[in-house]
Order: C-alpha cells, then structure tokens, then sequence
C-alpha cells in the first residue's frame, strides 16, 4: 500500500499513553517495512522517541529472524549513555549496537516493557496522523523476557510483573488493525511468546 509503514520492535515506556507529558518516552529498537515510491524496503533501526526520530541503519530481508533488546544499566554502559540498543539479524548475522541517553527533560521512567507491531505517527506533526499499516501478514514475537531493576527476570506471563496485556490499535468503526493473539508457552511454564496478524482490508 502507497506509503505504508510498518514496525516491529522491543523497547520500554511506550504505556500507558495518558503518562503525563515529562514521562512520554519510547526507547526502542526492532525492524521497519516501509513502502517508498511503491518499493518495499526492509531496515533495522533504533529511536528514542520523542528527541531522535526513527534512525534506520543496516538492510533485512522479509522473513529474516531478527533478535533485539533494550537494556539500562548506567554502570555498565555510562551515566550519560545508560540505555544500549541492540537489533541483531539472525539470519545474515548483521547487528547494531547503541548506546543512547534520555534527552533533557524528559524522565525515561522504564515503568513498562512492549513487544510492539505498529504503524508509525508522523513525525513532528502537530496533530496525530498515522502512516498506512502495512500488511504484514502474522509476525510471531518470541521468547520475550524482562528484567527489572531489582534483577528479577521472566516472561511476559511472570507473577512478578504488575500487569500484562495485550493491546490492539482500533481503526474507525472500531475496527482492529491487526489482531494480537493470546500468550503461548515456549517452554514448561513459560508463556513468553504470542503472534500478532495483520487485520485491516
């Protein structure tokens, strides 16, 4: 579809969005399918949103198996630098590694995790306006973990956290864009993997 934009990534602070705006942050880093000029083009990229926009870097394939993480920690990396951003294909074998700081002003909280596929805003609009979802068919997000401050680590599914849920993005009509399925078990006990399909015709 004409301009269509599409992302897949991992990241911390994207919910909730009635965060108070010192605390709209979104550090993140996955893949991007975008349609430029009728050519689709695939690229891994990192953004901490909302000081540096999406910075795509190296070329994937459609199909490709990516991993990726976002971790803080200000004594291993820097108290400047303390977020390092890392996407790796899988499949070839590229990879990228960033570390980036929280602009000024802002609080970079790191309240939640997301395993996030979604359409873009246009950046630096001044009302919200969306780029096309592309149609990307069933993505399968898979051994998705966390790990808090106080090290506890686990799956989506973990007693540990708060709260797990998933999200759909509700076009006019309330009809979904895409629809996310329920979580799945990878392992015994663990339900750290779920798919999310594309919906919208």
């Amino acid at each position: 579809k004409k301009d269509a934009w599409t992302l897949f990534w991992v990241g911390f602070d994207g919910w909730p969005s009635t965060e108070p705006s010192m605390e709209r942050s979104v550090e993140q880093g996955g893949t991007s399918a975008q349609c430029v000029n009728g050519v689709p083009q695939y690229k891994a990229f990192y953004e901490m949103w909302p000081s540096d926009a999406v910075q795509t870097t190296f070329t994937v394939n459609a199909g490709d198996q990516i991993s990726a993480s976002v971790v803080y920690s200000p004594t291993t990396y820097s108290f400047t630098t303390p977020f390092q951003i890392t996407v790796t294909d899988v499949t070839t074998g590229q990879s990228l590694a960033k570390l980036e700081q929280c602009a000024p002003g802002l609080d970079c909280a790191r309240t939640s995790a997301e395993w996030i596929a979604e359409s873009p805003a246009h950046y630096g609009s001044k009302t919200t306006t969306w780029f096309p979802l592309a149609d990307y068919g069933t993505v399968n997000f898979t051994d998705a973990q966390a790990t808090n401050v106080l090290g506890d680590s686990g799956p989506i599914s973990a007693p540990q956290w708060w709260d797990s849920s998933g999200i759909e993005r509700i076009a006019g009509r309330s009809k979904p864009l895409a629809k996310v399925s329920t979580l799945e078990s990878e392992y015994s006990g663990s339900a750290s993997a779920f798919s999310d399909t594309w919906q919208r015709k």
